[in-house]
């Protein structure tokens, strides 16, 4: 791949809020909770990589995961009862979806904006 542009992307608005029964939301919840619930001691540093060698990563980081954390926690993750897909591993998605943003040049600065907002939309998921 040498280059690529994106003009318009559509985003399911909907599917944040709503599944149906047998399907996940978008998968960088899973990914990003699967991440921060490995963590000991409710740290919430995330120290990239862990899974993937570090001869195939960009660069090493260390990833703020706070806002994340077990998904039964977050009322968008429990509309379904599908929490986990066969023969996926949320984490190594998760590393291997880091290494894709940087990898097209998403400085890790931004990928942390991008891991909060994401967060911030768990959360908003469970207020009344």
């Amino acid at each position: 791949l040498c280059g690529a542009r994106i003009r318009h992307y559509l985003l399911e608005k909907v599917r944040v809020c709503e599944q149906q029964e047998g399907e996940r939301n978008y998968h960088i919840f899973y990914e990003a909770c699967a991440a921060a619930a490995s963590l000991k001691f409710d740290r919430k540093e995330y120290h990239f990589p862990q899974v993937l060698s570090k001869d195939k990563v960009k660069e090493d980081m260390v990833i703020d995961l706070e806002g994340f954390g077990e998904l039964t926690n977050y009322a968008f993750l429990t509309r379904s009862t599908c929490k986990t897909l066969k023969d996926v591993d949320d984490i190594e998605m998760f590393e291997r979806r880091i290494n894709a943003m940087a990898t097209i040049g998403i400085k890790k600065e931004d990928v942390a904006e991008v891991l909060h907002m994401i967060a911030a939309v768990l959360n908003l998921g469970n207020t009344k």
